[in-house]
């Protein structure tokens, strides 16, 4: 929705403006928009900014962007801040790790040989 708006604008500008032309202050913009425009929305009494980020973070993993490609989008200085600020929403990499190392053994071993779900 914001790339024809972007297509007007020069890398050097601002994607949004205060009324002034200048960049947006905190201190105006959360309390007379932002806060407002949320509970219009429906958003939880509360929700902050911030909040916003990290539920976009958490639909990217659930959706199992990578995390190099999260890192990437959140704009984090590094993999470490990306994994150490949203590790815990990865708790299903272990199941996922056995079940496609167990499906690879079972390709790679001969049918006559057994399946690792045979091994006791």
């Amino acid at each position: 929705m914001l790339t024809p708006y972007l297509a007007k604008k020069k890398q050097n500008e601002l994607v949004f403006e205060g009324p002034d032309g200048g960049p947006l202050r905190h201190s105006n913009w959360y309390p007379r928009h932002f806060k407002p425009a949320a509970v219009r929305s429906g958003l939880p009494r509360g929700t902050r900014f911030h909040d916003l980020r990290h539920t976009y973070a958490a639909f990217l993993i659930d959706e199992g962007a990578h995390p190099r490609a999260i890192m990437e989008r959140m704009g984090h200085s590094t993999i470490n801040v990306t994994l150490g600020t949203y590790g815990h929403l990865f708790p299903a990499i272990d199941a996922q790790l056995d079940t496609a190392l167990g499906e690879r053994w079972d390709r790679a071993v001969p049918a006559h040989e057994g399946t690792i779900s045979q091994l006791p």
